[in-house]
């Protein structure tokens, strides 16, 4: 059942027409691009529900959180093109803006990459699923991850899994300590 499942989801490659490009040597401008593209729709978001736009701010919140996503892919990859370490701190400021430890998805999306579709699977566990039970249990995705990462990660991993949980829980506090709609709206979107 597993080598169907395996089969049904392996990527298909695109047309040769389609110029394939990710994990690829960036310039100096794709790289201060790649870095800069959540910002807009970040700022974006927190303006909008700062003047009650709900509806926009939730589309821009969606592409911040995609494009945040595709950021924390590269550095999870340590393909950005900067220091190591700089990629490090690139996850820990998209975990406290998404509200989700980089480090952990970091963890859990390179085991996936060596055991895809395998029972320690946690990134890809709600393959084995129905499409319904896959749904009931996506809001325990993230916690799920989270601690398989916590397990799976080194101690460098873990490290930065903590400080990220903390300085999670800090934009948390800080954001409904502070009351400014547009940083609450934001933190609740992301949750």
């Amino acid at each position: 059942a597993a080598s169907s499942i395996a089969s049904r989801l392996e990527p298909k490659l695109p047309p040769p027409s389609i110029h394939w490009r990710d994990l690829v040597a960036m310039n100096r401008n794709e790289k201060i691009l790649e870095l800069l593209h959540p910002l807009p729709w970040l700022l974006a978001s927190i303006w909008l529900y700062s003047r009650e736009h709900l509806l926009l701010g939730a589309c821009a919140s969606f592409y911040f959180f995609l494009t945040g996503l595709r950021l924390s892919h590269g550095a999870q990859h340590y393909s950005i093109g900067l220091p190591r370490f700089a990629q490090d701190v690139v996850l820990f400021l998209l975990s406290a803006l998404m509200l989700g430890s980089m480090h952990a998805v970091q963890a859990s999306h390179l085991h996936h990459h060596r055991h895809c579709l395998t029972e320690s699977d946690a990134e890809g566990a709600t393959a084995r699923l129905s499409w319904w039970r896959a749904i009931l249990v996506g809001p325990l995705f993230p916690s799920r991850l989270h601690r398989a990462a916590w397990n799976l990660g080194n101690q460098r991993q873990r490290r930065w899994i903590l400080a990220e949980l903390l300085a999670i829980a800090s934009v948390i506090t800080a954001a409904f300590l502070l009351a400014f709609p547009g940083l609450t709206i934001h933190v609740a979107a992301m949750l």
